[in-house]
Order: structure tokens, then sequence, then C-alpha cells
């Protein structure tokens, strides 16, 4: 008896300890369940140019429900974040200042685990290490994504750098990079100096409070040498830029043949000298052959071809001036982002998203407006002062044209559009073309004329052309309207009409026109 009540004693107990033992595996196995879930970034830098809207990919793998959760993108201190998820919303106010109304977490797609951020309008300084941090009552962890803002710099300058001890070198300067491009020095047959045996060449970079970098490399100058390339590449997107400069071999140390090239000159000097007298003494005679008057007549058709060539440009001026029409922006349109003055002349970026209503014409992503009123036929000119903005873009957009969406804004959709950013000017065809201008105009002036179905761009304050679309593709009595864009928020963009006095000058041709016509 003792034995079995001793034996169902230890029965319990063992039964005590399996029951205990079973839970605490149970609870293993659950927690080995949920350690399944990872966070995952991207194992490839993602690359994105100044001014674009970039995707930085997060995903919650096995894929579990992240609405409940907290969800905070940072970068370099978790303290900082660049966006916060919280309490089932954003949390704007608790963002680092630079980021703030630039970054969208995708809300929908939250219960499938997608983290996703979307980063609007990078700047160099955006460069870097983002972490993708996920968080609820019994798990966390976070993945990584490499962000490269790239951007596109200027041709490079050869510059020559004399030292006293006969050993010049040549440097190679290139500005406004990022990241940091690729230098090639090259010779006249077109091989990489850098393979070749005793190259000695170095670098230097400056980076700005901007984030873009200035480079610099230097190169001993070589006696068996006298054309060096100078090529600069960049390391994002392939495009190479190319300067070249041609030494003469005189100017090596050790040669000495200046007698010779004193005395070619002075051999050329004398001949020119002779030259020149005969010719005067023949043109002497012709002279007193010549009658006064006729001299007199040949100088006023000359001094009269002169006036005209000089007033070709004006006349081009005035004939498009007379085209002039007063426009206003229409706020139904624009991006919610902008702030647009009561006499709608002029548009300005802000920094907060305002409550408009969603309509059909406006722009939801682009930054962009178009003016109140369309054209349908004829000929109109506008002028537009851009102010201090380093990003902006102008042109005409068909009515029909879609406005949703980040979409590209090209001639295929029903854009005609000129682009400018950072120093650059384009024309946003099919492939972008660059244009090379000596100054990036601020003022800009519109010439559209419907039925030759063409657009023309000018910089206004020196008369000057810059591109012309044409051949554009739209509906026969289909409305074109002027289109204003901004990613830049440092000044106004003005809409204003040509000058009384210039509107005073072109009335009379403007009537001759109308006369002709009636």
């Amino acid at each position: 008896m003792q034995w079995s009540l001793h034996f169902r004693k230890m029965s319990r107990m063992t039964m005590v300890w399996l029951f205990f033992l079973l839970i605490i595996c149970s609870q293993t196995v659950v927690f080995a369940q949920k350690g399944k879930r990872k966070i995952f970034g991207s194992s490839q830098p993602i690359h994105s140019f100044l001014g674009e809207d970039v995707l930085l990919p997060c995903q919650i793998y096995e894929a579990a429900s992240a609405v409940n959760m907290e969800v905070r993108w940072y970068k370099e201190r978790f303290n900082r974040p660049v966006h916060l998820y919280q309490f089932h919303r954003d949390w704007p106010e608790r963002q680092a200042r630079e980021y703030r109304g630039r970054t969208e977490l995708f809300s929908k797609e939250l219960q499938h685990g997608n983290l996703s951020l979307r980063l609007e309008n990078v700047q160099i300084l955006d460069s870097g290490i983002y972490s993708c941090f996920a968080e609820d009552k019994s798990w966390y962890d976070e993945g990584k994504i490499e962000l490269i803002v790239g951007a596109l710099g200027t041709q490079p300058t050869i510059f020559w750098i004399p030292l006293k001890n006969d050993s010049d070198i040549l440097g190679c300067r290139s500005t406004m990079w990022h990241p940091k491009p690729e230098f090639v020095w090259r010779d006249q047959d077109g091989r990489n100096m850098q393979y070749l045996r005793n190259f000695t060449g170095k670098e230097e970079e400056e980076e700005d409070r901007d984030g873009f970098l200035t480079v610099n490399t230097y190169i001993a100058i070589k006696k068996e040498f006298n054309v060096y390339s100078c090529l600069v590449r960049g390391r994002i997107q392939s495009q190479d830029w190319e300067s070249k400069m041609h030494i003469s071999k005189e100017f090596y140390p050790g040669v000495s043949y200046w007698l010779l090239v004193v005395l070619s000159v002075l051999v050329l000097f004398l001949a020119a000298v002779l030259y020149i007298t005969l010719e005067w003494i023949k043109m002497k005679k012709q002279e007193k052959k010549c009658d006064n008057r006729a001299n007199f007549y040949l100088a006023c058709h000359l001094s009269k071809e002169l006036d005209e060539v000089r007033s070709v440009r004006k006349s081009e001026w005035k004939w498009i001036s007379k085209f002039a029409v007063d426009i206003i922006l229409d706020p139904d349109t624009a991006h919610p982002k902008f702030i647009i003055s009561e006499d709608c002349k002029r548009m300005r970026r802000g920094e907060e998203w305002r409550e408009v209503p969603d309509n059909r014409e406006r722009f939801n992503e682009r930054r962009c407006a178009v003016a109140s009123e369309g054209f349908i036929s004829g000929q109109c000119y506008w002028q537009v002062d851009m102010g201090e903005n380093r990003g902006w873009a102008l042109g005409v957009i068909k009515a029909s044209a879609e406005r949703k969406g980040n979409l590209k804004m090209t001639p295929a959709l029903g854009y005609w559009v000129l682009w400018h950013e950072n120093n650059l000017v384009k024309a946003l065809t099919e492939e972008r073309t660059e244009l090379f201008v000596t100054k990036v105009p601020k003022i800009v002036g519109v010439y559209l004329d419907y039925e030759e179905r063409q657009v023309s761009f000018y910089n206004a304050a020196i008369r000057s052309h810059i591109y012309t679309y044409v051949g554009m593709d739209f509906d026969t009595e289909e409305k074109l309207f002027p289109l204003f864009y901004l990613w830049d928020w440092r000044s106004d963009l003005t809409i204003f009409t040509v000058s009384s006095e210039l509107q005073a000058e072109v009335a009379p041709i403007r009537e001759a026109i109308q006369t002709d016509q009636s």
C-alpha cells in the first residue's frame, strides 16, 4: 500500500513536470515561429539623380501586417527619423526638418508588410545608408538600404601650371559632381596614359555645403606627347565629358629653335610690308580715277547695309512681341503644395500640402500649374520671370494630356517643355536634348504659333533664341495651355506682360497686319 501511494505521488509529480515542459516547448515553438519574420531592404545601392523621386524598398518576410507596429525610417541617428509611423498614423512633426513634406509610406500596403518609403525631390545630401525599423510588442528588426544621389558635372577645363624647375604640369578641373567621377588622361593616339610607364598623376577633391564635388587631376608634361586629352566619366551614368590641349613642341625645355623662329618672323614681316606698300600704291592710283560722287554713294550704300544688319534682331523681336497676351494662373490646376497670389500672376512652392479638391485638371504629383485660358488658333507670346529658382520648366500642354501621377513630360504625352536644373537647360524630347547656352535665362519668353504647330523659347533679357519644337502633334481645334513647373522654393515665378513702351512700338505693325487681312 505504501509503495502504491508513493508510486501515485511520483506519477502526479511526473505529470506536472511533463505539463510544464510541454508549455515551455510550445512557447519556444511560438517564439521560433515569430523569429521567422525578418525585414529585408536592398542588397544593391539605389541610384537616383538630383531632383527626382525615388522608392526605398523594405519588406517584412514572412509577410505580416505592420498596421499596428511602429515603423521608423532613419539615417545615422535613430532619434532623428526620416519618417515615423506610430499609433496608426504618421508623425511629420517628429521628422528631421530636411525631410518634412518629402516622404510617404504606402498606407494600404502596410497590412501586407510592405514598409517601402517614397522620397521626393532627392538632394545630394540625401545620399547615405537608410535603416528601415519595425517593432511590435514581441518582435523587432531592421533592414538597410543605401541611396546614392548622382549629379552630372560640368565640361572639364584643362589649364597649364608652369613650375620653376622646368617640369610643368597640366591640370584638369570639373565641378558639380556626385559621386566622385573617374578621370582619364589620354595621349594624341587615344591611349590611356595611366597604363604608361612612369605615369605620375594626382587627384584632389573639394565638397561644398550642398554636397557637390569639385575634382582636380594633374599630370606631368612629357616631351614625347604634344596633345593631351582629359576625359571625365560619371560612375552612375556612363556619360563622358572630354577636353583637349595641344602643346607646341617649342614649349618643351631643351629645344633651341628660337633663332629660326625669329628669322622666319622677320622674313614674313618684310614680305608683308612690301605687299602692303605695293597694294597701297595701287589703291592710290585707283582712287584718283574715282569720282568723289561715286565714292560718296558707295559709302552711303555700305552704311545703309550695316544699319539693316544691326536692326534684324530688333525687327524679329517686334514681330514676336506684337502677339503678346495677358495670361493668369488657374488655381484649380495647381499642385497642392503651390501658393498662388491673389492676382494669379505669381506662384511659389510651399512646404505644406494644402487641402484642395482633387479635380481632374489638378496635378497631384508633378509640381505644375497651367494658365486659366487656352489657345485654339493664331499666335501668342508671354514672358515669365523665373527669379532665383534653380529648377523650373515652361512650355505648353494640350487639353487632353494626362495630369495625374509622376508622368514624363514629353511630346508623346502632349507636353512641349523647356527644362532647367543645376545650370543645365534641356528640351524634354523623347530623348532629352541638352542645350548649350552661355547663360541660364531668368526671364523666358514663350512664342506659340498654333497653325504652324510650333512653340519657341527665348532668353527675353538678351533677346536670344533658345529652342523650338516643330511639328507638334495635336488634334485640330484642341486647346493648348501655357504650363509652369517648379521644384525649388527659393523665390516666386512671376508672369508679366510685355512693357507698354514695346507695345506702343509694335501697335502700328499690328494694325497694318489687321488691315491687310481685312
